[in-house]
């Protein structure tokens, strides 16, 4: 998947919402990670910049592309209607995936 220039929302700002931001950042994407929680209650330190946090909700933003974390269930209403809006549904491991060298 080519990520530069796309806009990127990740859902989940734990080790691998952050892990997932960071890539996307390194990529050349814009990403915004967002989390329920606030950012005194989260590790941000190894953010990179260029990552938007946004806490207190996961949002979806101007995203055309959405990593949602892992525990976030399929039946979560906020996700079905991201699907719905036509939003693209990636995981984590997709992400990883699409960008890894090995064969």
């Amino acid at each position: 998947m080519n990520v530069e220039g796309r806009r990127f929302a990740v859902w989940g700002a734990a080790r691998s919402g952050v892990a997932a931001a960071n890539l996307i950042v390194d990529l050349g994407g814009r990403v915004t990670l967002s989390d329920r929680r606030s950012a005194d209650e989260l590790d941000l330190s190894s953010l990179r910049r260029g990552v938007e946090f946004v806490g207190g909700g996961n949002i979806l933003a101007d995203a055309d592309v959405l990593v949602p974390s892992p525990g976030i269930r399929p039946s979560n209403e906020a996700l079905n209607a991201a699907v719905q809006s036509g939003v693209t549904l990636m995981s984590e491991v997709e992400l990883a995936a699409s960008v890894a060298k090995a064969p």
